[in-house]
């Protein structure tokens, strides 16, 4: 059973949170001026308008909750949801409260559990239909962006995600962007003002992209991969493009590319004729899931449309959202050393992942910075920059410098003023040249020493991995002892030794905790006691120093869970959840 998937049950046993992966929140308030909707033309009364976007708030705040609180969706539905509210009533007490608010950073306290998230997107997608069912043109298209959110807000909900997909393909673009505009002037915009209109037909018939994924072993290691996604096109009847995957994919995987075919789809409003894509994995027989792939996907369907060619030497990672962010993935370790393993020459991750590199630099030599050119991606835009082969003139002289100097002997020096000076002149040019960032902060020693708290916690789980099936068959209070193999102790005692002085002093207790259990059955295993390896071991006092170490981890664990500080640093990280074959 790989980490992935039993960690959460291990938690659960010890009263933690299953998961402590987040996607920040990040509300835009959104303009008053511009309409999704008319609202005059809806055929519905100002009671019914004002039912409806009460309910549209409802699903803003729960969608807010989930997002604080670790629920994997899109950090942009809270602003949808109310957008959409504002559209039908504006003046509305809950619409007014909500937007003011949310704006403010205050999540309202209101039920986000399954069950809570189950019965609005239900509710939404029930009015939906009654909209198409019983309306004009405009409730129809109202209809159309609330099977939206009832889809996003809960992929489980089928007919939901149905109506979505039916109503893509049916010409229907949602324009959230005419309503969500960031007002930080320091932000880039994810979709331009004016998408291009594209009047012939896309001539690109294939493209590929390589793509980073991470396989998830039974021992609770990560491994990360390149694999090379293809998509080969197809004309077809309806004047949209559409996508489809050969071989088996989860439904996360399903999910970002949807994404990813519908942001294809605002930035090409007007193709003459469709175009249907299909997409299949260079290793096409291992099932895969996940939401990194969005971004590389969106690449992959603009290279087809726009018809540019895309960098063969470069690997990309990231999810994706409709507005054409670039948003924060899991297993960052992994896919960086997968990325080096495989030759490329750079890697283009979420901008939200550069604290994880500082975290990779911390567990890894500086050196690898000098194997491969690491950039952050903010938006489609900046990762459509990176892929292409044709590349803007800063970025193609960065990439060109940067190679010319780590294959020179003076990178062997980074405080060489000569090194110094090329990599800052490499930052100006590419700003988001991650690799050359490292080099500057090592030779300055301003590179961090520990790990965040969230990457401290994943390590030290995943270090003592082995273990965790083992541990989790008892209860802090039985009077039995699981007994592990030898090989089992000695695997997570070296594993959890490398993490010495390098995680997080909010977490170092766990990882002493973890240690001092393993070393204290060993003990009891060289006194010739329990040497039993198959089960459980009758209570004897001599297991008094092994309950009470093991006692000690509960402790340890309690400790994270209730410290608000840890939960929130926690909280701030996402990963993609994966099943155990790839992500």
């Amino acid at each position: 059973m790989s980490l992935r998937i039993f960690l959460p049950l291990f938690l659960i046993v010890f009263s933690i949170p299953s998961s402590w992966a987040q996607r920040s929140f990040n509300y835009i308030k959104p303009l008053e001026t511009a309409h999704l909707v008319e609202s005059s033309k809806l055929s519905l009364s100002d009671e019914e308008k004002e039912k409806l976007a009460v309910l549209l708030c409802t699903a803003a705040k729960i969608s807010a909750t989930n997002l604080k609180f670790n629920k994997k969706t899109d950090p942009l539905l809270p602003s949808k949801c109310v957008a959409l509210a504002q559209d039908l009533a504006s003046d509305a007490k809950s619409v007014m409260v909500t937007n003011y608010q949310l704006g403010q950073g205050v999540v309202p306290n209101v039920p986000a559990d399954a069950s809570a998230v189950e019965k609005i997107s239900n509710n939404l997608y029930q009015q939906a239909i009654s909209l198409v069912t019983n309306g004009n043109a405009e409730n129809k298209t109202l209809a159309c962006y609330i099977f939206e959110l009832a889809a996003v807000l809960n992929p489980l909900n089928d007919d939901a995600v149905y109506q979505m997909t039916s109503s893509a393909q049916n010409g229907f673009h949602s324009a959230w962007q005419i309503k969500l505009v960031d007002n930080n002037p320091n932000s880039k915009p994810a979709i331009p003002d004016n998408p291009t209109t594209t009047t012939t037909d896309p001539s690109k018939e294939r493209s590929s992209i390589k793509i980073l994924l991470v396989n998830s072993l039974n021992t609770g290691q990560e491994i990360g991969a390149t694999n090379n996604l293809i998509g080969v096109q197809q004309k077809a009847a309806a004047t949209n493009i559409s996508t489809s995957f050969s071989g088996s994919v989860g439904t996360q995987m399903n999910i970002a590319t949807e994404e990813a075919t519908r942001l294809a789809n605002v930035k090409h409003p007007n193709l003459s004729s469709g175009c249907s894509i299909k997409l299949s994995f260079e290793d096409k027989y291992t099932p895969k899931d996940g939401g990194s792939c969005g971004t590389a996907v969106a690449v992959l369907l603009l290279s087809l449309v726009d018809n540019f060619d895309i960098d063969q030497t470069g690997v990309i990672t990231g999810d994706i959202t409709v507005d054409g962010l670039v948003q924060k993935i899991g297993g960052v370790f992994a896919k960086t050393e997968g990325a080096i393993s495989s030759g490329a020459k750079f890697m283009v991750l979420p901008s939200q992942n550069t604290t994880d590199i500082d975290d990779y630099f911390v567990m890894h030599p500086v050196g690898d910075a000098l194997k491969i050119q690491i950039f952050s991606a903010d938006n489609i835009d900046d990762a459509t920059a990176l892929m292409k082969i044709q590349k803007s003139d800063n970025l193609a002289k960065a990439m060109e410098l940067y190679s010319a100097l780590v294959s020179s002997p003076q990178a062997q020096n980074l405080r060489n003023p000569d090194v110094l000076k090329q990599l800052q002149e490499i930052v100006q040019l590419a700003p988001n040249h991650l690799s050359a960032k490292i080099l500057l902060r090592s030779a300055n020693g301003s590179l961090p020493r520990k790990m965040s708290v969230p990457n401290s916690i994943d390590q030290i789980f995943m270090a003592a991995a082995p273990l965790l099936p083992y541990l989790a068959k008892s209860s802090e209070n039985t009077g039995t002892l699981p007994i592990y193999p030898q090989e089992v102790s000695d695997k997570c005692l070296q594993q959890l030794n490398t993490l010495n002085f390098k995680v997080n002093q909010k977490t170092a207790g766990l990882q002493d905790a973890f240690l001092s259990y393993i070393q204290e059955l060993q003990v009891l295993a060289n006194s010739g006691k329990g040497r039993d390896l198959s089960g459980n071991t009758t209570y004897n006092p001599r297991f008094q120093p092994v309950l009470d170490a093991r006692a000690r981890i509960y402790s340890e664990i309690r400790s994270l869970q209730y410290d608000k500080s840890v939960l929130e640093d926690y909280f701030r990280k996402d990963s993609d959840s994966s099943r155990k074959s790839n992500r």
